[in-house]
């Protein structure tokens, strides 16, 4: 892993277990047993590290995204397989930790999530599924994401993956 990963993944480490008021460079540098110059090196400002969690954990989601459609053909069961992915992988460690400092009010963090999202539900459109069809599926993949991120209401990952494998097998079949 290089070190620029190593602090981010420490940074995340931080706001996880100490919660994001807490997150200090010095804190950031001391998790990854890195100077605070060498952490100035990678990162000039706690809110450039933040984005650039951000910026990494939106792109590896969008990249896996992609490798799943390259399989299914279709964008918007790409998106819930990757979903499904990233939860039964627990890959999802540090976009977790990098939306929860996103919530502390960083607008440019905020308009990097925005950006994706509108590019993502451009290619939700340009999909097979009728655009109602694509909203269901995305807002239970997004649902189910969210729901473990916060560890609030979370159903098992078996059951999440049947909701949302019932749910495309009934588009497929023109019953949704």
């Amino acid at each position: 892993m290089s070190k620029r990963l190593e602090i981010m993944h420490s940074a995340a480490r931080i706001i996880r277990r100490d919660g994001f008021n807490r997150l200090t460079l010095q804190a950031v540098a001391d998790e990854a047993k890195v100077s605070k110059g060498g952490l100035l090196y990678h990162f000039p400002n706690k809110e450039r590290l933040i984005y650039e969690m951000n910026a990494y954990a939106l792109a590896r989601f969008h990249e896996l995204i992609e490798e799943k459609r390259s399989d299914s053909g279709s964008y918007i069961k790409a998106y819930a397989e990757a979903t499904l992915e990233e939860l039964r992988s627990g890959s999802n460690f540090l976009i977790n930790a990098s939306l929860l400092a996103t919530l502390a009010d960083h607008k440019e963090v905020l308009d990097l999530w925005k950006e994706y999202n509108e590019r993502w539900q451009m290619l939700f459109a340009s999909d097979a599924f009728h655009t109602d069809d694509a909203s269901m599926v995305r807002l239970l993949s997004d649902g189910i994401w969210f729901s473990h991120i916060f560890e609030i209401n979370t159903i098992p990952l078996s059951q999440a993956e049947r909701l949302l494998q019932n749910l495309l097998r009934r588009f497929d079949e023109g019953k949704a």
